[in-house]
């Protein structure tokens, strides 16, 4: 067996006269080079490309060619885990499950490292993703250049819906927090959809009306309650979102999203230093706490009170 050395390397080498080996020497560096930019990659088996480089002429290579060096492909999303992580989301569960298969049908995965951009805000409204893993946050960066965070979005959770019906541009920016898996549905392919399910027209509306009903309480929220007894409702929605229990004492949860007091205090309308302020209270009365970034809810039942 002979592996055939690229046109390029061997340009090169007759440029210089120098042969076939100096054909291969060019087509290991230019290789390495290429793999020291790259990441995520995986060593396969022994590299065929040694044979083309003995008959060059060149001793055995110590490790591995770089050209035998080969990215490692992401597995895809079983189609049950990403029906079972539609049916999880309010906007799905409206739907039959033939309905949910037909979704996929013509879906697309797409997957978004952390800090990645989803979309920015003003993009085409053309399509909506539902989160199959890992984590999103959707906010806005004011004219003094804050930024907001509106929402934070977890698997099982959409993104995009209102965009996905009426196709008007984004209004507000989406970032992975971690490495995620998203499912991209198509406006241009959901519409047809749709209109071959009347029926559904009808659901969805039930749907988006709920939707309006929580906006709407959020907002007397602001208005009604004070600022500790928001992010005590808060951590306590976040914990039954994302909440795990630890080692401690019964009923103590650990919130398995880092989330920065920035990013608390935009989610309850308060300042950074109010809620630092509320946060080291807590701590000090053993109500919560953070270990490695992470919020522990020591006593829940405490800010289950404060929401009374």
């Amino acid at each position: 067996m002979f592996i055939a050395i690229p046109a390029s390397a061997t340009a090169t080498a007759t440029a210089t006269g120098t042969g076939a080996a100096a054909a291969v020497r060019v087509y290991h560096r230019t290789a390495l080079k290429n793999l020291k930019r790259s990441s995520g990659f995986r060593a396969p088996p022994p590299c065929g490309q040694r044979i083309a480089c003995n008959m060059a002429g060149i001793p055995p290579r110590e490790t591995p060619c770089p050209m035998s060096v080969l990215p490692a492909r992401p597995q895809k999303i079983d189609a049950a885990v990403k029906r079972e992580a539609l049916m999880s989301s309010q906007f799905f569960q409206a739907m039959k499950p033939r309905e949910i298969d037909e979704i996929l049908g013509f879906s697309s995965e797409r997957r978004v490292a952390r800090n990645a951009t989803v979309f920015t805000k003003g993009d085409p409204g053309s399509s909506m993703v539902a989160v199959l893993a890992g984590r999103v946050r959707v906010g806005n960066v004011s004219t003094e250049g804050k930024e907001v965070t509106l929402n934070v979005v977890g698997k099982g959770e959409i993104v995009g819906e209102i965009a996905l019906l009426d196709g008007k541009p984004r209004s507000a920016d989406v970032t992975a927090v971690v490495d995620s898996t998203l499912l991209v549905v198509e406006r241009r392919h959901f519409m047809p959809f749709l209109l071959r399910h009347g029926d559904l027209v009808e659901r969805l509306l039930a749907v988006l009306c709920e939707r309006l009903r929580k906006t709407t309480l959020a907002l007397e929220e602001i208005a009604l309650f004070d600022m500790p007894t928001r992010l005590a409702r808060l951590l306590l929605k976040l914990s039954d979102d994302y909440g795990r229990p630890t080692d401690g004492a019964a009923g103590s949860m650990r919130i398995d999203m880092k989330l920065s007091q920035r990013d608390l205090s935009n989610l309850v309308a308060s300042s950074r230093e109010s809620v630092n302020r509320q946060l080291a209270v807590w701590r000090r009365e053993g109500i919560v706490d953070l270990e490695a970034g992470y919020l522990i809810l020591r006593r829940p039942r405490a800010l289950q009170v404060l929401t009374e």
